[in-house]
């Protein structure tokens, strides 16, 4: 859950255009429900790997709406994806650490919104 900020529902943001974007007073949290599968295991004292499963289901996220327009939460789908790590201590001053993340998204808009760019907004 990401509660709304001062941004979200209160502030103007004139752009050099003059058009208006406006903090929407209807914006709520954005929700997700979340499931985290993980493994961790210490092989040795010299070693160590884990590995996270992970679905987020969203909801409500956050977009903006055709200019002029104000904040809404009119995105929904999911994202999933796996994280592993492994730690090797090589020497007492030289730790190996290496990791990756595989994310993927299926996020669209909900019906009804004006959003002119979507999901991929969303960083």
């Amino acid at each position: 859950m990401r509660a709304p900020s001062r941004l979200d529902r209160e502030i103007l943001f004139p752009p050099p255009s003059g058009v208006l974007i406006l903090g929407g007073p209807n914006f709520v949290s954005e929700v997700a429900e979340v499931l985290e599968l993980g493994y961790r295991a210490q092989l040795g004292s010299d070693a160590a790997l884990s590995a996270t499963v992970f679905h987020y289901d969203w909801v409500k996220l956050r977009s903006g709406q055709a200019p002029p327009a104000f904040v809404e939460n009119m995105i929904e789908g999911s994202i999933y994806g796996i994280e592993p790590w492994a730690t090797r201590q090589v020497s007492d001053r030289w730790r190996l650490s290496g990791g990756l993340t595989v994310l993927q998204h299926d996020l669209s808009l909900k019906p009804g919104s004006t959003d002119t760019v979507g999901p991929s907004a969303l960083g």
